[in-house]
């Protein structure tokens, strides 16, 4: 079923960053269709804890989730849950193509997060029970309590070098 309607934008993605995407667009009068997963922001919704969204410390990630879908909301958006497979550059606009759908938008804006692929055994049982992805984000959590780091990316050794500051012994 193709959809023949061209939109201004198109958000792909319904985590944070595709919300915050789609409320400035709103804003800004554009029209936007919001395609992402029928269960926005998982990842989001499993943080026990977030301390470095601004204006929000303490906030759980399910309560921050809930917040940007009320605020999506009042701007009479809705999140078409639908998989973007395929992105298409047209003369002036673009063709996103689902399963069952065509849209087409004059922007796109993807947002579609990160994947991380469990590899440990039990990582993704304890996720946001003791493992975390993000130092930055969840480091203060484990504030004088000993972490380990598990990273085969440079990245993860700054990540460990910013837990030495807060953790009461870094592995």
């Amino acid at each position: 079923m193709e959809n023949k309607k061209i939109h201004d934008v198109a958000v792909v993605g319904c985590g944070p960053a595709g919300l915050s995407a789609a409320v400035n667009a709103a804003i800004r009068k554009k029209d936007i269709v919001i395609l992402g997963s029928e269960f926005c922001s998982p990842k989001l919704h499993r943080a026990p804890r977030i301390d470095n969204y601004l204006g929000l410390p303490g906030v759980s990630g399910e309560e921050l989730r809930q917040a940007a879908l009320k605020h999506v909301a009042q701007f009479g958006l809705e999140v078409l849950p639908a998989r973007v497979e395929t992105i298409i550059p047209l003369d002036g606009h673009f063709q996103l193509l689902t399963r069952t759908d065509i849209y087409e938008a004059k922007a796109v804006i993807l947002a579609t997060g990160v994947v991380e692929v469990a590899t440990l055994p039990g990582e993704k049982e304890l996720l946001g029970r003791g493992v975390s992805y993000c130092a930055t984000c969840d480091g203060p959590i484990f504030s004088g309590q000993p972490v380990a780091v598990i990273s085969d990316l440079e990245e993860g050794e700054e990540e460990a070098n910013y837990l030495a500051d807060i953790a009461s012994e870094v592995y």
